[in-house]
């Protein structure tokens, strides 16, 4: 039965002293499972959704104090920077006084279901792994490990499992994930978070119809390698050989790695006999003798002349007529004629009753009996009476309106921000904007033109309101 060690308090294994100049590798891992499923209360989808931040902590001493936290303590100032913000820059300037073996840090998970590893490690001066986590967004809640030994009857662990409960740094009093910040005043003690404690009803963490919550995250180490100095006999001395691998890695043997190194530069050319390649495929058909004997025709580049001698179709007419000079009778007295001829292509004349009506409208006599002048002065009078220009005009704008450029939408600036929608309790307040410009010809769209926010706060209600 794989035995779950508790994250609240320090794992309590029967412990001494593992041999002395012993260096370890371990494989550190972080699985969670923070999912709306699972935690449906208040889960954060968006500015920011549930994620995780970077692992970070120490391999030390257990002599040493507990360099990162420890529950029913108040924690340093680099921790809560870290337990409520992520950032880790006081958190380094406070271990240049510390005396740890090595710094731990694992890459961030960007949702609240992954995974995180790295190695890290330990010898037989510094057993203990401090380490955590935190959880975004939060007020100041973490996972973590409080000072793992990994020692145990003298030997290191081969692996060990822990789950990790949601811990409260006691540096901010909010009960939700997205609470606005407000600290502790005094700084209070680290503890653990539960199913029914704290004892709120707008925690996150809050479910008081469960026994326990869900697993939120799962800490493990394994033991990769495992190394030790020769000639230990009660002093640390290095040979020439210096560390010999055991456990999990096999060693590799003198001979092999002399002979790998001097085979490092070395190439070899493998002779193997010229095969034709039979995938290869004529593309260019190759003539032989053969074929050259029996083409007695000569090759050449130049061009043959063309047959340029006149071709002509008997035309065959319809009922064994003559060609036609046109289609219409080049004798006809009245209506019009457009022959095809060369001859009388220029003697067209037309005669419509339309056209002695129009004539009528706008002369007193037929259009051959109008004088020059008389006609260029209409069309002059045409112009300046501004016929002609306004229909050119109309045409520009048409061109216009094809190549007019698009206009996008134009907003003005938020409002205030409006009252919160509670006055006890967490809710929403909202501001709002209005369309100073539509857009135009495919113009980019109007944004929306309302914002929402978070507001208020369980803190705001009156005593008595939730019982505490």
């Amino acid at each position: 039965m794989l035995i779950i060690f508790l994250l609240s308090t320090t794992v309590l294994l029967t412990n001494s002293s593992c041999l002395p100049g012993m260096l370890v590798v371990y494989r550190l891992s972080l699985r969670t499972e923070w999912n709306e499923k699972t935690f449906p209360k208040q889960f954060p989808q968006w500015r920011p959704s549930a994620q995780w931040s970077k692992t970070v902590g120490y391999s030390h001493s257990s002599s040493s104090a507990a360099p990162l936290f420890s529950i029913g303590s108040t924690v340093s100032e680099g921790v809560r920077q870290f337990a409520e913000t992520g950032a880790t820059d006081t958190l380094d300037l406070e271990a240049a006084n510390k005396t740890f073996l090595d710094a731990i840090i694992s890459p961030p998970i960007e949702q609240g279901v992954g995974e995180t590893t790295t190695t890290i490690f330990v010898d037989t001066n510094h057993t203990k792994v401090s380490v955590m986590t935190k959880l975004v967004p939060s007020p100041d809640w973490f996972v973590g490990l409080d000072s793992l030994d990994l020692c145990s009857q003298g030997v290191f662990i081969e692996s060990v499992t822990t789950e990790a409960f949601p811990l409260d740094a006691g540096t901010d009093n909010g009960f939700t994930f997205t609470s606005p910040n407000w600290a502790t005043q005094p700084r209070g003690e680290v503890f653990t978070m539960t199913s029914t404690f704290p004892a709120h009803p707008a925690g996150s963490f809050n479910y008081p119809h469960l026994a326990r919550l869900p697993t939120l995250a799962v800490y493990s180490l394994t033991k990769l390698r495992e190394y030790k100095l020769h000639g230990q006999s009660g002093t640390s001395h290095h040979t020439e050989q210096g560390l010999t691998l055991q456990d999990n890695y096999q060693a590799t043997t003198e001979r092999t790695a002399e002979s790998n190194t001097n085979r490092k530069l070395r190439y070899d050319v493998i002779d193997t006999p010229k095969v034709p390649n039979k995938d290869i495929q004529k593309l260019v058909p190759i003539l032989t003798a053969a074929d050259k004997k029996s083409n007695n025709k000569t090759i050449s580049n130049e061009i043959p002349l063309l047959d340029t001698t006149p071709r002509y179709k008997k035309k065959i007419h319809l009922l064994g007529s003559k060609p036609s000079t046109g289609f219409r009778s080049s004798s006809s007295v009245t209506g019009y004629h457009a022959s095809t001829s060369p001859e009388n292509f220029f003697k067209k004349k037309y005669e419509s009753k339309h056209l002695n009506k129009a004539q009528r409208k706008l002369f007193s006599g037929p259009l051959a009996r109008v004088p020059a002048s008389e006609l260029y002065q209409h069309i002059l009078a045409q112009y300046s009476k501004g016929g002609i220009t306004l229909k050119k005009k109309k045409i520009r704008r048409r061109k216009h309106r094809r190549h007019r450029k698009p206009v996008n939408c134009k907003v003005s600036a938020w409002s205030a921000w409006g009252e919160c929608s509670k006055t006890c309790g967490i809710g929403e307040s909202s501001r709002s904007r209005v369309i100073s410009h539509h857009p135009l010809h495919g113009g980019q769209p109007c944004p929306p033109l309302t914002d929402y926010k978070w507001c208020g706060s369980a803190r705001n209600c009156k005593t008595g309101y939730f019982k505490w």
